[in-house]
Formats: structure tokens, sequence, C-alpha cells
């Protein structure tokens, strides 16, 4: 063995497992930190670059597209060579689309610097879940289930408020948005370099590049079941997202890109929040919770834009951002626990496929409706098939039994240990 192979298994050795479930939680985060800054970022460049609204919503909606691409091929390969491998190479790919995003001078570059961000992130999205759970110490499981639960609507929240402010009280908000993102990436690859690999590398890696969703048998009634209000849910978060700034602007004349974040911020903030009190709840106590808060959300959402009351928008972020965080931690609480761990990111790639294809086609068809019928009646039917796919959701959750993977044991048997 070479003195640079044996240098690097050295280097790969230093991080200690806390440090390196720390380093995964913060790199984890980054991605979707990244992902929500361009909802008041593009705000500010439609008015400099003057283009459309239709193109504000499929430089939003094609991360999702990206996103979704890569996990129906890459989404499970960690499963075969590797968390590490698979984590470095996303954490590159991301640093790339914020270099792309700094020389941007047009939406075309935003257009495909988001693409490439929508890939890094599938790419990266099962993989740095389940290493955060399995780096996670053995008793502190529920927490690293909550935090995977969590990170992606913090990190959507916390991006668009960050962005939000730099743009209003900065003169440069992408360059100070990205680049320090981008050394966060960095970063993070190093940390990732250095830390344990959680899985042993085994054959099928090429097989497992075909476009296929695959679910163990113990698993799919679980899912079936959280499907309805995890759509639901998302497509809440993306009315929020990739909407609300252009229907401020729109139906309240409001033109401030710290209001724009501020307001985006409220619903995955609140969705994080829930997120983390969820640890106590049964994962069917919190679907039912989820598809009513969601539907709730929805309802006085169309009240606030038919009063004209921007305070009825907040409050319906705050509410439908419970369904956000609980549909979330019931999904990942029903399904990865009992999922052994050569199969964990496929099925984190299932729960995220269903989640950003909720998530970014009803962004990029609301946008291109938005130039025929227009913006707001568009987004009142949105609003109403949200209310309604969510009350649908809660019809399912009752008539079935406990979503969870953890079932309360008949006497004189254990119950299963999580794999």
């Amino acid at each position: 063995m070479s003195m640079l192979s044996r240098s690097s298994q050295s280097v790969r050795r230093t991080l200690p497992a806390p440090a390196a479930f720390a380093a995964a939680i913060a790199s984890f985060a980054a991605f979707f930190m990244a992902a929500g800054a361009p909802t008041p970022l593009l705000i500010v460049e439609q008015r400099q670059w003057g283009f459309s609204s239709a193109s504000l919503t499929l430089a939003f909606g094609i991360y999702a597209i990206g996103l979704l691409l890569a996990l129906l091929t890459v989404g499970g390969l960690s499963d075969y060579v590797g968390r590490r491998p698979v984590l470095i190479g996303a954490l590159v790919l991301e640093t790339v689309a914020f270099m792309v995003m700094l020389a941007a001078t047009g939406i075309e570059a935003v257009v495909v610097a988001r693409l490439i961000q929508g890939i890094a992130t599938g790419a990266a999205t099962s993989a740095f879940s389940s290493a955060v759970f399995e780096l996670a110490p053995p008793r502190a499981r529920a927490i690293a289930a909550s935090v995977v639960s969590a990170a992606p609507a913090g990190g959507l929240g916390l991006g668009a408020l960050v962005a939000g402010a730099l743009a209003r009280w900065s003169a440069r908000p992408d360059a100070i948005m990205w680049g320090g993102l981008a050394i966060v990436t960095v970063l993070g690859a190093v940390a990732m370099s250095a830390s344990p690999e959680t899985i042993a590398p085994r054959r099928g890696a090429l097989d497992s590049l075909r476009p296929t969703i695959s679910l163990p048998a113990d698993v799919r009634a679980p899912f079936r079941r959280a499907a309805p209000t995890l759509v639901a849910a998302w497509m809440m978060a993306a009315l929020y997202m990739g909407l609300v700034p252009t229907i401020l602007g729109a139906a309240f004349g409001i033109r401030s890109t710290f209001v724009d974040g501020a307001t985006a911020f409220l619903e995955p903030a609140a969705a994080a929040a829930a997120t983390l009190l969820s640890a106590r709840f049964a994962p069917r106590t919190l679907l039912r919770a989820a598809a009513v808060t969601t539907s709730l959300g929805a309802v006085v959402f169309l009240a606030g834009l038919a009063a004209g009351a921007l305070w009825l928008l907040d409050v319906a972020g705050l509410v439908g951002g419970v369904g956000f965080g609980a549909s979330m931690a019931a999904a990942i609480r029903s399904t990865i626990p009992g999922t052994p761990a050569q199969r964990r990111a496929g099925v984190f790639a299932a729960i995220y496929t269903v989640s950003y294809l909720a998530f970014g086609v009803p962004t990029i068809v609301s946008g291109r409706l938005a130039g025929v019928f227009g913006l707001m009646p568009v987004v009142v039917v949105l609003a109403s098939v949200i209310a309604v796919l969510a009350a649908a959701g809660l019809a399912v959750t009752s008539r079935a039994g406990e979503p969870g993977a953890a079932r309360t044991p008949r006497r004189g048997r254990r119950a299963p240990t999580p794999q």
C-alpha cells in the first residue's frame, strides 16, 4: 500500500461519529437552505432582468424536476456504493451550481443552475437522510428521524428569510448568499471525506440506476396511507415558496423582498418546529393532525385572499406549516425505523419523489396557467385542490389502522428491533 493510500485512509478516519453526525446535519440543511434562497432572490432578478412570471416559476420549479430525475436514478445508489461517495459527489455538484448562480447575467443561466442544484439535492437527499440516521447514537434514533424530517422545511424557510434580508439590506445579496453556501458545501465535502462509512458496498449499483421506486413489502401500506396528506402538504409548501412573493405584489401591492422572504419563511418554519415536537406522538395521530391543519391552512389562505388580509396569509402559513412538518414526520417514522439499512435510501427516495412531484409540478403548471387565466384564479384553484386533497387524506387515515411500522407487540412476542 502506498504512502498516499495510507494517508488517505488515515484522514478518512479522523472524524469521530458525533462530529460526523453534526457535519452531516449541517450539510443536509445547507442543501435545502439553498433551495429556499431563490424565493426572494428571483423577484430581485426579475426586476433587474425583466423576465416573465412564467420564467420565474420555471426557474423555481425546474429545481424539483432535476431533483426528481436524480431521485429516480441515483436515489438508492448509496445503498450499493456507500453513503460517502454519493455525498461527496453531490456536495461538489452543488458547489458548481452556486458558481453558475454567481456568474449568471440572465434567467437562462439561473434555470441551468437550478437544474444542477436539483440534481445535486436529489442525489444527496436519500443518502444524507440515511447517513444522519445511521451516524446517530442508538439512543438518538428518534431525534435523528425528527432532524431528517425537519431539515428540508427548516432549510427552505431559513434560506428564504436570510435571502430576503440580504436582498433588502445588501447591494449584492446573490454574492453573499451563494458564496457563503459554497463555503459550507466545500467544508461539508471535506467533512464527509473524513467521516466513517456507515454501510458496506455491495453489488447491484448499475441496476439501481434504472428509474424505479421500490419499497419493502411491509412499508407499502403505511406509505400509501401517508401519500395523499404528504402531497397536499408539499403543495402548500410550493404555494408559499414559489408563488407567495408574486401574490404579495399582485394582490397586496407589496414590493419588499424582506416581506417576501419573511412571509415565505413562516410556513416551513412552522413545519420544522412541528417536526421537532412530533416525537411524542404516534404516526397515525401526526397524519391526522397533518391532514386537518393542511386543509385548514388552505381554507384560511383563501379567506385571506378574499378579504385582502395579509395577516390571514401569515396565519394560513403557520397552520399549514404544522401540517407540512407533521406529514413528513409521520411518513418517515412509519416507514424508516423498520427498514433494513440496505433498503433505507430507496425508501427515502420514494418519500422525496412523491414530495417533490407535489412541490415542483404545481408551481410550473400554475405559472403557465397564470399567463392564460390570470394569477389569482389559478391560485384559488390550487389552494382549493390542496384543501380537498388534505381532507381526502384525513378520510384515508381515519379508515386505516395505525400507519406506524412499530406496533404494539402481542403478549409473549418481542417487538422488532429497528435495523
